[in-house]
């Protein structure tokens, strides 16, 4: 190798590390690193219709959450109100149902510990 393509090889490595070192760091709140304010809040909700059963936690996110789809054409949701879990939400969720006439699915929340210790089939 010639002395100049080392040179110049090393001046680029030290213009790179330079930019990625100067580079501004976002400020960020010892509040927002935490797990509480990262972690999103979760329900446990039983969906059980003809045929299928099933528990699982579905996040929080202030809307509507599609939880599960059955026989490619049943389309279950969760419609959730403003109220977060932390502040006892859960049991206010509705389910939503799309072409679900030979289904008859329902959904209704559980305890948490539920879905740690139903079977999710």
């Amino acid at each position: 190798m010639k002395f100049n393509t080392v040179l110049g090889t090393f001046a680029l490595s030290t213009l790179e590390a330079y930019r990625v070192s100067a580079s501004p760091i976002d400020p960020v709140s010892p509040e927002t690193q935490s797990l509480e304010a990262r972690a999103p809040e979760y329900c446990c909700m039983r969906v059980v219709g003809y045929g299928f059963a099933r528990s699982q936690f579905v996040p929080f996110v202030g809307g509507t959450v599609h939880v599960l789809t059955v026989n490619n054409s049943c389309k279950i949701s969760v419609d959730q109100d403003s109220t977060p879990p932390s502040q006892g939400g859960c049991p206010g969720w509705t389910g939503h149902y799309e072409n679900c006439e030979r289904e008859n699915p329902r959904v209704f929340s559980l305890p948490a510990e539920a879905c740690q210790l139903w079977d999710k089939t």
